[in-house]
């Protein structure tokens, strides 16, 4: 690395340099985060795999994404989500979604959220309306939960929380079937 030191034998401070040193110093502290309170549809399913009998998974689906997904499993329609984010749609795993992934538009800059997002819940969870979730939940066919489908859905209001990388959420309360 070339360094070009001023005659006093120091690095000179140039505006580039202080800003760049700035960026670094606030990329290296933290990422930044913003939240937003929103009204969601969520879609409901069975958590995979059996061991969580009292597990409920709440998948919120960036718009584009949703009409690709309908009748698919969670774990099909995340895939098909990675294919439509990713530059290379050749790969082995975008091959097998059983979609073709080339003629999938990009995700607009900003969409909301920015991937499928998925959350395992729990009955007992201290969540305003979590009996209301329960009882949608318990009230329909376990087949009926295994694929994503616009009636087993569930209006929520939830925080998004947006880093400089990824998007998360938290459920803030659930106002009630669709």
């Amino acid at each position: 690395m070339i360094k070009d030191y001023n005659k006093s034998g120091e690095l000179p401070e140039t505006e580039v340099g202080v800003k760049l040193a700035a960026f670094v110093l606030v990329v290296l502290i933290a990422p930044v985060v913003a939240q937003s309170e929103l009204e969601v549809s969520l879609f409901v399913q069975n958590p995979p795999g059996s061991g969580v009998p009292d597990g409920m998974r709440l998948l919120w689906l960036p718009q584009p994404v949703e009409q690709y997904c309908m009748g698919k499993t969670a774990q099909q329609c995340i895939d098909i989500d990675y294919c439509m984010r990713v530059s290379n749609k050749k790969t082995r795993s975008c091959l097998k979604v059983g979609v073709d992934v080339t003629l999938l538009p990009a995700y607009p800059p900003d969409v909301r959220p920015r991937r499928v997002l998925s959350v395992l819940f729990f009955k007992e969870a201290p969540i305003k309306g979590m009996d209301k979730l329960a009882k949608y939940f318990d009230s329909r066919p376990k087949e009926a939960l295994e694929r994503l489908s616009g009636n087993a859905r569930v209006r929520a209001r939830i925080r998004l929380v947006r880093t400089s990388d990824d998007d998360g959420f938290e459920l803030l309360e659930v106002l009630g079937g669709i």
